[in-house]
């Protein structure tokens, strides 16, 4: 959906990091914001992880699109990592990945692949995903492995260090610019200048 221009009555709601907490999502949404049809629905990403019902989350975002709700879902890195893993992984890595790192068991058909109608949500917002693939770039943000002795291996790695150090370190650099605090003043401003 593109914004052509923002109406002065309409009001502009911005969510972030929802990470599969569908029910709070949606008491969020029906019970304290109410939007009507011509209020902004401003989504930063991270819809999946962590929480009970990722794919609870990503089809009430859809249900509320095809409701004729004026949303704008962003991707956010971890909606990023999970499509990076589903084409990179082998079945068997990626399957244990989404079920036990990600706990986004719900975004999986019954022969643990991605459902389809998660793989291509936001494929028209191309700009925005090149804009995602350099920050993690920029950042080093993530570890991409290709196969499940790769993962092993990294796994190795990381206790590793954390036997020897008590931590892990991260790598990630720059990432302040990158920060939900900027990004969330970022889309504000930009909103701000539409009106």
């Amino acid at each position: 959906m593109k914004i052509d221009r923002i109406d002065q009555h309409s009001k502009r709601y911005v969510i972030a990091d929802i990470h599969g907490c569908y029910k709070t999502l949606r008491y969020l949404v029906e019970e304290m914001i109410s939007p009507s049809k011509s209020d902004y629905l401003f989504f930063l990403g991270d819809y999946i992880d962590r929480g009970p019902n990722s794919s609870g989350v990503i089809d009430y975002v859809i249900d509320l699109i095809d409701n004729g709700y004026k949303v704008f879902p962003l991707r956010g890195n971890h909606e990023e990592n999970l499509l990076k893993a589903y084409e990179e992984y082998d079945s068997d890595t990626f399957s244990f990945f989404v079920k036990k790192i990600n706990k986004s068991v719900s975004l999986l058909d019954k022969n643990n692949k991605l459902k389809e109608k998660y793989y291509n949500i936001d494929e028209e917002n191309s700009d925005f995903q090149q804009v995602q693939a350099e920050i993690i770039t920029q950042t080093n943000s993530g570890i991409i492995v290709k196969d499940s002795t790769q993962l092993l291996h990294t796994f190795s790695e990381l206790y590793s260090e954390f036997i020897q150090n008590g931590s892990i370190s991260c790598n990630s650099v720059n990432t302040e610019q990158f920060s939900r605090k900027i990004q969330a003043s970022n889309i504000c401003s930009l909103i701000k200048e539409i009106c």
